[in-house]
């Protein structure tokens, strides 16, 4: 994975470190491990197999970049989110899954907005403010290789994050933005009986019997008021 000390020396590494070792730092022995240069690594790569009872995988790094996230997915919007923000050119990480996943989980946990892009297998998928102003893509994975992207909601902005990788599902917390499988497409289901309302059926109208039309009597002649007078 390329270093990523090309863009940290264009931005103030005193803040962007500062911020990071207080995000990052669980407790007061693990913030005293980063000042001395203990700290776990940035930008690792992951080999992950299925098991669905392994713990929770995490990796850490910094967010931003100079290019455009549409730019890198080659288009501005997939079906799990936008693709918005700005990233790196090189993937922060890569992720190498041995098996085929039922459910595999990709959620950023930053203290500020960020983006996410996951390219491999199948496509390319990009996500945002799905919990909270964090991205997280999930749904069922291919073997193979992905390369990971997390952006920066604005430009010139870089970011401590956290990348929490879980086999076990969990609830969005923005709900309209609801995490969406990236390769898993689920049948349509079927329409409930219940709720399908029909108009009922119009009954035939009542069959019309023919105009009974009285036969018409002839009138009777008017009496001749002036009858003929016998001539003489």
């Amino acid at each position: 994975m390329p270093s990523r000390g090309c863009f940290l020396s264009s931005v103030s590494a005193a803040t962007v470190l500062t911020t990071a070792v207080s995000f990052w730092a669980a407790s007061a022995s693990e913030a005293q491990s980063y000042r001395f240069g203990t700290a776990p690594p940035l930008f690792e790569d992951v080999i992950l197999t299925p098991t669905l009872v392994s713990p929770d995988t995490t990796v850490r790094g910094l967010s931003g970049g100079p290019v455009e996230s549409s730019e890198l997915a080659g288009r501005p919007e997939t079906n799990t989110g936008p693709c918005s923000g700005f990233m790196d050119t090189d993937p922060d990480h890569q992720i190498t899954l041995t098996g085929f996943f039922d459910y595999l989980s990709l959620e950023i946990q930053s203290p500020e907005d960020t983006t996410l892009l996951v390219r491999g297998p199948g496509g390319s998928w990009c996500s945002d403010d799905v919990y909270g102003f964090n991205p997280a893509i999930a749904g069922q994975w291919f073997s193979g290789t992905y390369d990971v992207w997390v952006g920066s909601y604005r430009p010139g902005t870089y970011h401590p994050y956290v990348i929490r990788i879980s086999e076990i599902p969990t609830e969005p917390i923005n709900p309209s933005q609801p995490v969406v499988p990236p390769l898993d497409l689920a049948p349509v289901s079927p329409a409930d009986p219940a709720s399908d309302v029909r108009p009922a059926p119009v009954s035939p109208l009542p069959a019309v019997s023919p105009l009974d039309v009285a036969p018409v009597v002839p009138a009777t002649p008017a009496a001749d008021p002036f009858p003929d007078t016998p001539t003489n």
